[in-house]
């Protein structure tokens, strides 16, 4: 029979795989392809298109509407890659997510990818709350960058970029070296909403709209749109970093509120945990479950048994007994002021030094990854 350790590894393995198939985003269709984009089956073959559908996408939403008295019906289909599945800080560098939205009343189609910048970077969870991103110093970015925007073409022809970076004047290296791949790509910088775009997109080519007309007149439908693409983008960063994405109050209202702004904050703070916490277990469950990482039943030794050294409770420990003395010095004060005065200092001074320690040496305390090692860049 199995030893103990291994029976407790085969209960970590199963509840994985329950993980992932409980989680939000599996979609199933019998009569239409989900994970091909209309562009893409349209040069395929028939017979292609007659196998067997078996897709799942990360996220789905279809729509009736009705301008100008005229009635389509519309989707907003999301794709996450699955060469590069993951959580939030274990994939960096190479995420792209595939948006799709067809439309009944034409038979047209807009689509977009987003994803990070296209360089070989990561940026580890370290217990801080904005960790910092590492450069690979070892690599060729521009060639895998210029290889990435070639395969782009293949797969959906002539490519109009968005650059969404914050803060765009530090990136002028970054756009100088787009400009030295060509003319074929069109580059803006662009600070506001991607759905602003796709609304024009359906007002320019379904001709719904009159002659005037504007669709930000069509309020029922301009909010049910917005909404549409606020769910979207809860959907895909429920899957990506933990809770529902951010600023959704002013994608769908246009402004910031007050719910919305408390709500950013509940969600920062629970993907501050999940980031440092949880997201080693749920990137080992999709790791498993792509079979990214194989269990070798001929042998039971697995990467889950990774025993931590004494800093991963000692100072914890350490720090949460002077942070303890010291409230108790506070709140139970000594025969003189000085005294306790000084009973608070010490206590304080151990409890602030033993939490720069335990940041200083923030990765060893980050629940990371143990079935597929990713890549430690310098």
């Amino acid at each position: 029979g199995l030893h103990i350790s291994d029976m407790q590894d085969n209960k970590t393995f199963l509840s994985m795989i329950n993980s992932m198939l409980h989680a939000d985003g599996f979609y199933f269709a019998t009569d239409y392809d989900l994970t091909h984009t209309l562009q893409r089956l349209a040069n395929t073959s028939p017979e292609f298109q007659e196998m067997s559908l078996l897709e799942r996408v990360r996220f789905i939403t279809v729509k009736s509407s009705c301008i100008s008295g005229k009635l389509f019906e519309w989707s907003v289909i999301s794709r996450r890659s699955c060469f590069r599945a993951g959580v939030r800080y274990y994939v960096r560098g190479n995420l792209s997510v595939q948006d799709e939205q067809p439309k009944s009343f034409t038979g047209s189609f807009c689509r977009q990818t987003r994803g990070s910048i296209p360089f070989y970077w990561s940026q580890r969870p370290n217990l801080r709350y904005k960790p910092k991103p590492q450069i690979s110093k070892t690599v060729n970015h521009l060639d895998g960058f210029q290889r990435h925007f070639d395969s782009q073409i293949i797969l959906y022809g002539r490519q109009v970029t968005l650059n969404l970076l914050l803060g765009v004047q530090r990136y002028t290296k970054f756009t100088v070296q787009l400009d030295t791949l060509g003319s074929r790509f069109d580059i803006f910088s662009i600070q506001k909403n991607v759905h602003a775009v796709l609304i024009y997109t359906i007002e320019q080519r379904m001709g719904v709209l009159h002659i005037g007309q504007r669709i930000e007149e069509q309020t029922d439908f301009e909010k049910m749109y917005k909404n549409a693409w606020a769910d979207n983008a809860d959907a895909c960063a429920k899957q990506y970093a933990g809770t529902g994405a951010l600023k959704t109050d002013f994608t769908r209202t246009g402004k910031r509120t007050h719910w919305g702004l408390l709500m950013d904050g509940w969600n920062s703070m629970i993907r501050y945990y999940r980031n440092n916490f949880s997201d080693g277990f749920r990137q080992d469950s999709i790791d498993l479950f792509l079979g990214n990482y194989a269990v070798d039943e001929a042998d039971w030794t697995t990467p889950l048994r990774d025993p931590k050294d004494w800093k991963f409770l000692t100072l914890p420990i350490i720090m949460v007994v002077a942070f303890s003395m010291c409230i108790i010095c506070l709140l139970m004060a000594g025969d003189t002021w000085t005294e306790t005065l000084a009973y608070v200092l010490f206590w304080g001074t151990a409890s602030a030094v033993t939490g720069g320690l335990i940041l200083f040496y923030g990765r060893d305390f980050v629940d990371a990854p143990k079935l597929v090692q990713k890549e430690k860049l310098d």
